[in-house]
């Protein structure tokens, strides 16, 4: 498997279309504080990033938030996590969702720039970046049909 992240745009070419899927209704928490561990040092820093949902389960990191909390949980329960890399925001936001939603989108090869299933991949649809991998290849009598799931591959 290529551990590189291939970056890409999908336009309607590819005939893309967009799942949510509900996985299930898990967190108790509202917001959450993360420290991550500093590769050259191999500790934890002192002070952690915090971070929490707005209105609209937009993942919503509190050290650059500009408005006024009105969009905000109005009581805070919070939770701390220790990670050993930059955890990406699909992980953050999988601790402090109240349900687990995944992003899966299927479209059609790109012929110039071919992808495999398992490659951890970055997509650009609709002026949202989906961050995950490519979960399975079907051969159908237009071509390749990919499937890509959120979240990073385990």
């Amino acid at each position: 498997m290529d551990t590189t992240k291939k970056k890409f745009r999908l336009d309607e070419l590819q005939n893309p279309a967009l799942e949510k899927i509900v996985i299930t209704e898990r967190s108790q928490f509202n917001f959450i504080n993360v420290f991550v561990k500093d590769s050259s040092t191999e500790q934890y820093p002192s002070k952690s990033k915090g971070y929490t949902l707005d209105d609209n389960d937009n993942l919503v990191a509190l050290n650059t938030y500009q408005g006024d909390g009105h969009d905000l949980p109005e009581q805070r329960t919070v939770k701390t996590m220790f990670y050993d890399k930059e955890p990406t925001d699909a992980q953050i936001k999988s601790e402090i969702m109240p349900s687990t939603t995944v992003s899966k989108i299927y479209f059609n090869q790109i012929k110039l720039y071919p992808i495999q299933v398992n490659d951890l991949v970055e997509i650009w649809y609709k002026g949202i970046v989906y961050r995950g991998y490519i979960a399975d290849r079907n051969f159908t009598t237009n071509g390749e049909r990919l499937t890509f799931v959120e979240g990073e591959r385990g």
